[in-house]
């Protein structure tokens, strides 16, 4: 299940964080130059150097720097792999309110990678993904309201938030794989408990947070 529209293929039940693509960002901070400059480095895979430039700007409060230096650091390129490291750089960008970031923290709580598994922790920061739109966020978020991970046992809310999910996701393998989790939901939900569900996803808005390349 891989997003076309966010930097990484990241599954609840498994993979490392890997970079697969970026999105079109504007470039208006006052880190813009650089910052591409070491993203354009990291794409073409020289590591060493993209971990040569990330690091000052990372020092300097970057928070594009800061999500991909610790991706290095939990996929362990251009450095040795330090979980701990890496959560806490993308804790610093997800606490600025980026989702993707808040995605990544909550899917290591998930993992119980380099930190003890949390399901409270990973449940908080995969709703604050969702709520602006993360799709794979929002999956996840789903599934764990199926199970009672981290968040109360619901099938209205697990429905809408893997229903939600399947809306965000361009067509492909991972949507079609969204919208068999939904169906195997929906087969669960009373009539009742259904236009319950459908009323929520019809008035559902996400919440505005700040994006890469635009001031926080």
């Amino acid at each position: 299940m891989c997003s076309s529209d966010l930097y990484s293929c990241r599954q609840l039940s498994g993979a490392l964080l890997v970079i697969t693509t970026i999105l079109a960002w504007s470039l208006s901070t006052a880190y813009a130059a650089p910052i591409d400059q070491a993203r354009r480095t990291y794409l073409a895979g020289d590591y060493d150097e993209a971990m040569r430039l990330m690091t000052p700007l990372a020092a300097q409060d970057e928070p594009e720097a800061q999500f991909l230096l610790g991706l290095m650091y939990l996929n362990g390129r251009g450095v040795a792999p330090d979980p701990a490291e890496g959560l806490r750089l993308h804790r610093l960008v997800a606490e600025k309110g980026y989702a993707q970031a808040q995605y990544s923290v909550g899917l290591i709580y998930a993992r119980g990678r380099g930190v003890p598994r949390d399901d409270d922790e990973a449940a908080k920061w995969f709703r604050l993904a969702a709520e602006q739109g993360d799709a794979l966020a929002q999956f996840d978020l789903g599934i764990m309201h199926t199970n009672g991970r981290g968040v109360p046992a619901d099938d209205v809310q697990a429905y809408l938030w893997i229903a939600l999910a399947v809306q965000g996701s361009p067509p492909g393998q991972r949507r079609e794989a969204f919208e068999r989790n939904r169906d195997v939901v929906r087969e669960h939900l009373s009539p009742a408990q259904f236009a319950e569900a459908e009323r929520l996803l019809a008035a559902w808005k996400p919440k505005q947070g700040p994006r890469f390349g635009t001031a926080p």
